[in-house]
């Protein structure tokens, strides 16, 4: 394993198993001057976490981690935008149901007007801003009902800090100028 990462990372990273002196050699042979080695690799192999215990190198160790990191940092935007998307869904159509059968059917719509691969290609795009949701949410469920979702989401944040603005007591209003008629605007 170590001598697939010294040769070069990616090797390293499909490698699944090596030949030495014309004989499958465990992940854990040390090699001997003058062994002749065959890495075997596969296109769809990826490093595992256990492989940190078979490595002895500083720079095997290290592809390996930055490797997982990658991954994982892959799988927690993909995460995210799958939340943004759920958000969307909840905001603009009319129930959660119903938003969630419209996505499923339009998806093959989305990525094609992206040009995205997949769905999770959508959601990793997502969440590092290079799709925004509105836009999303509009080529689902078209631009008029964009604006009249809006429209409600607006009014309802509205009335509701008018709301939050009567309910509070006269402690939390006392540094708000006002005089005998009220609050002063």
């Amino acid at each position: 394993m170590d001598f697939a990462y010294k040769v070069h990372s990616e090797l390293g990273a499909q490698c699944t198993g090596a030949k030495v002196n014309g004989r499958i050699a465990s992940m854990r042979y040390h090699l001997q001057n003058g062994d002749v080695v065959q890495i075997m690799t596969s296109k769809t192999q990826t490093p595992k976490r256990e492989w940190l215990q078979y490595v002895r190198t500083s720079k095997a160790k290290s592809r390996i981690r930055a490797w997982l990191l990658k991954r994982n940092q892959k799988r927690s935007s993909a995460i995210r935008g799958k939340e943004l998307i759920e958000e969307g869904l909840k905001k603009y159509s009319k129930s959660e149901d119903d938003g969630k059968k419209e996505y499923q059917r339009k998806l093959e719509h989305l990525l094609t007007t992206f040009k995205l691969q997949t769905e999770n290609h959508l959601f990793t795009a997502l969440a590092h801003g290079q799709l925004s949701v509105k836009n999303v949410m509009r080529e689902i469920f078209g631009s008029a009902a964009i604006a009249t979702a809006s429209d409600r989401s607006e009014s309802s944040t509205g009335e509701e800090r008018d709301s939050q603005v009567l309910n509070k007591s006269p402690s939390v209003l006392s540094d708000v100028p006002s005089n005998a008629n009220g609050i002063v605007v």
